[in-house]
């Protein structure tokens, strides 16, 4: 590992001292790796049966078919749900720690680098005296907040207020509308949303334009059932916690050399 190296994995802490990322991140990808083998297992035991089906049918009564066929349809069946369930660990597991990096980072940069100084940018959110100013989950309107909470478009605005946009990755906001659109869902409904709820959810992947590799669902039917993070769609989220952690520490860097430089005049 080389100096540079060194100093970005140090610079976030700087304005993250009360959040160990590092091993949170570690061990919700161990767990997601766990769940993953298992859904694998099920799916080689389906694929196992399936092609003993195809292959040895001839060899077996019409009775020991119809048990093997009841078997597989039972595993394909709880495999529906296996894997919904991971999802819900997913998300809960993804969602909450996204939403606290970047909630804890922006008061920590308020306190490290705007504590005793003006705002640093003429945005509008510092036309506001509310105290939630630095609050992520709110966004800010002629110089009115918005009194319903907004987390994407929060942390975006927030984001371009104190210059750390550039810093994060360009597909950072169609990350975070799938990931907290689907957290919402998941949390609200649970693994089987109201019809009307998931009719409006598959409405919006497709009128949003989301990629079709991110989200995944069941059937009944012709009609959406179920929804499933995919496995793409999971490691882009632990992909942008990384890069949002790099982004941070080059944030981090760009504004000590900014203070250095202005020491100098």
């Amino acid at each position: 590992m080389n100096e540079n190296q060194e100093e970005l994995e140090y610079l976030p802490y700087i304005v993250l001292p009360n959040l160990d990322y590092d091993a949170q991140l570690r061990f919700i990808k161990e767990l997601l790796a766990t769940h993953k083998q298992q859904i694998e297992v099920t799916e080689k035991s389906i694929e196992e049966i399936t092609q003993y089906l195809k292959n040895n049918f001839k060899d077996h009564s019409a009775e020991y078919l119809e048990y093997l066929n009841d078997e597989r349809g039972e595993k394909i069946h709880s495999s529906i749900y296996q894997s919904a369930t991971h999802s819900m660990s997913a998300i809960g597991m993804l969602a909450p720690f996204i939403e606290s990096l970047f909630y804890q980072v922006f008061y920590g940069i308020k306190a490290v680098f705007y504590e005793t100084s003006q705002h640093p940018t003429d945005h509008v959110r510092w036309k506001s005296n509310e105290t939630e100013v630095w609050d992520c989950h709110y966004t800010w309107k002629n110089g009115s907040r918005d009194q319903n909470p907004n987390i994407v478009e929060g942390i975006m605005q927030l984001s371009d207020a104190v210059g750390l946009k550039s810093f994060l990755p360009s597909d950072t906001k169609l990350i975070l509308t799938v990931l907290f659109s689907y957290r919402n869902k998941m949390f609200h409904c649970g693994l089987e949303w109201p019809i009307e709820e998931r009719k409006k959810f598959y409405s919006r992947t497709k009128n949003e334009r989301w990629p079709e590799s991110w989200i995944s669902f069941s059937t009944i039917g012709d009609e959406p059932w179920i929804f499933y993070l995919t496995d793409e769609f999971i490691q882009k989220c632990i992909g942008l916690s990384e890069n949002v952690i790099l982004g941070i520490a080059q944030y981090v860097k760009y504004k000590i050399h900014e203070i250095e430089e202005l020491n100098k005049l």
